[in-house]
């Protein structure tokens, strides 16, 4: 059986000896000492050194490994946060295709419409075909909905946006025409259709923005360039496109 170890204490002056909780050192004899540990309930235990050495590197053992525990499970939340505003971003965006499919959609009707009253107007009706062939062959992938191709894609869309309203603006000379009852569902679907873009832009630029700021905010910024989550771009509204347009027929 392992006796009791008294630690001599050199400096007769020192009446206590360092140990750390829930360690305690008694004095047992002039510059002797007893190392005892105290349990839950307020009992003092006798300890040797090997038995001090070893509780003690447990308790530093527990610490280290609840301090790894908890940095884990930090980086699990904030990883698996930002995935889900990751989703959030790429939703929105797949709402914003949607909506800009479907304004292409109706092109075709509206410019055989228009064609059928003013097929002299050809050069304008070629300038909405030819735009939204281009802005039908710009995509963009939700994987990749950085600022540059954002850029482009919008770019695409606002010189669309711009045939259009020159096209609808040769309307004002054609009564026929405004009196049609395809052109006027198509004016609904066409200014229902616009309102929507708007909408899911805003929509876009909203989430888009709650989740950039999540990356980019200490300490999440650090993980978001280890996992390479990186910045979504937002749509940038023309001078003067602040407001969606009003279709008129």
């Amino acid at each position: 059986m392992n006796k009791i170890v008294r630690k001599v204490c050199l400096n007769p002056t020192v009446t206590l000896m360092e140990v750390e909780a829930p360690f305690v050192a008694k004095k047992a004899e002039p510059g002797q000492f007893i190392i005892l540990r105290v349990d839950e309930n307020g009992e003092r235990i006798p300890l040797t050194i090997a038995d001090y050495d070893r509780e003690k590197g447990t308790i530093t053992i527990i610490a280290v490994a609840a301090v790894v525990l908890g940095c884990i499970l930090w980086i699990k939340g904030s990883y698996n946060g930002m995935v889900t505003a990751e989703e959030g971003v790429s939703a929105a965006w797949s709402q914003v295709e949607n909506v800009y499919q479907r304004r292409a959609d109706l092109i075709p009707n509206l410019v055989a419409t228009v064609k059928g009253y003013a097929a002299h107007e050809s050069s304008t009706l070629e300038g909405v075909v030819e735009a939204r062939s281009k802005a039908t062959q710009v995509t963009v992938s939700s994987e990749d909905l950085s600022p540059e191709a954002l850029a482009k894609f919008n770019a695409a869309q606002d010189d669309l946006s711009n045939a259009l309203g020159r096209l609808l603006m040769l309307t004002e000379n054609y009564p026929d025409l405004k009196a049609s009852q395809n052109f006027s569902e198509l004016q609904a679907q066409l200014e229902g259709t616009e309102n929507r873009i708007t909408t899911e832009r805003m929509k876009f630029n909203e989430t888009a923005k709650g989740y950039n700021t999540l990356i980019r905010t200490f300490p999440n910024n650090i993980l978001a360039s280890v996992f390479n989550f990186e910045k979504k771009g937002y749509f940038e509204a023309q001078v003067g496109t602040e407001t969606a347009p009003k279709v008129e027929f």
